[in-house]
């Protein structure tokens, strides 16, 4: 898969600005019930499955995404890359008995073919929330006050990219990069996000342009 710099085209994104930085790869079609096996929304769906699963075949689907978004990572990050590197903290905290750690297990592979890249912890949930996609309100200021710091520091780091799998209204992304730059100004945010999501009818005004 080829990754594309976002330039604003598609679905209105209101949360995002004109100058934030963010790469993608896939498309999510939103509101697709049934999921086409090798497709993007199948794909996002068994990533987001969670680890706490009865049947083996359930967790073997779920490890093939994980393996398949780490295998497309390795092709927007260089070998060289000495980036720091963290992710959007999920809907759940880390207490939670169905805590998932997909983001976790992404960067512990990821990091053994990017070995210069620093990973870095940056926000944990307080406490466990309904996720956006059963019907959260999406407000980034909500999720601010959600979300509590880790002991990290960022001030040696010039840029920071932080992954997520599925970008809507960009509610995750404005929440993690609000909160960042506020503590640290001068470093530059790279959101990669695995897929945007988009109305099937918005699929013509979508034509990204390879960065």
């Amino acid at each position: 898969m080829s990754w594309y710099k976002w330039d604003g085209r598609g679905r209105i994104r209101q949360f995002l600005l004109p100058d934030d930085c963010i790469y993608t790869s896939r498309i999510y079609t939103s509101g697709q019930l049934h999921h086409e096996r090798n497709s993007t929304n199948n794909y996002v769906s068994n990533f987001k499955m969670g680890p706490n699963q009865e049947n083996p075949r359930r967790l073997y689907f779920r490890d093939e995404a994980i393996n398949i978004f780490v295998r497309e990572l390795k092709e927007i990050i260089s070998i060289n890359a000495t980036t720091a590197i963290s992710w959007i903290p999920t809907s759940k905290n880390k207490l939670d008995v169905n805590y998932d750690n997909r983001f976790e297990i992404v960067l512990k592979k990821l990091l053994t073919f990017r070995k210069n890249l620093t990973q870095i912890e940056i926000f944990t949930a307080k406490s466990t929330r309904e996720p956006f996609h059963h019907g959260a309100v999406r407000d980034p200021q909500i999720l601010k006050q959600e979300w509590e710091w880790c002991d990290c520091d960022l001030t040696i780091h010039e840029r920071l990219i932080v992954i997520d799998d599925v970008l809507t209204e960009g509610t995750n992304f404005r929440a993690f990069s609000d909160l960042v730059l506020a503590k640290f100004p001068n470093i530059k945010i790279y959101g990669v996000i695995w897929a945007l999501a988009e109305y099937p009818e918005d699929f013509e005004d979508f034509f990204p342009i390879q960065d």
